[in-house]
């Protein structure tokens, strides 16, 4: 892929943030179950929103920390955020949150499956982990369909899933 896409599914994209992405992303981190499930600031101001999308992102890119990407249609309307968290030595850690209005669609699961193909392809890895709250059924069921499988509670109260690259490809 060249440029900010990664990866073109079925219904999404995924793609590198662009400034222009920062009034969804504020829009849709006023919704309080982004703000209970992940470690966004509250109150989320749009100067977050601006610096998530430009600084932020730019910095996970550069230095090689991660890897934040837009989940969004084809037609540029956002559904969430998506991305590796942090690369723990071979096994990115990733991580998502879905806009409101995209709940419930399986884009969400589409999207981390095209971000788990991009690690195995891009990047060679073999392994991708999340963490979910043990509370958060929506997440986990999100998990379970793109085909990560749970691996434990960690001592945060965080469930492990997993995915090894090749069943994806098996």
């Amino acid at each position: 892929m060249t440029g900010d896409l990664l990866a073109v599914g079925e219904r999404v994209v995924l793609r590198r943030w662009r400034a222009e992405d920062a009034e969804a992303v504020f829009e849709a981190c006023q919704d309080p179950e982004i703000q209970r499930w992940t470690t966004i600031p509250t109150p989320y101001e749009r100067e977050y929103a601006v610096g998530f999308v430009t600084a932020y992102s730019d910095h996970q890119w550069t230095t090689g920390e991660g890897a934040p990407c837009a989940l969004a249609l084809p037609d540029g309307t956002l559904v969430g955020s998506m991305g590796v968290v942090r690369f723990d030595g071979p096994t990115p850690v990733v991580g998502y949150w879905t806009a409101p209005a995209h709940r419930g669609r399986g884009l969400t699961a589409e999207g981390l499956r095209l971000l788990t193909t991009w690690l195995a392809t891009e990047r060679g890895s073999v392994r991708v982990r999340l963490e979910a709250d043990a509370r958060n059924g929506a997440s986990r069921a999100v998990a379970r369909r793109a085909g990560f499988v749970e691996q434990g509670v960690g001592p945060e109260g965080l469930v492990v899933y997993s995915t090894e690259i090749d069943t994806l490809f098996g």
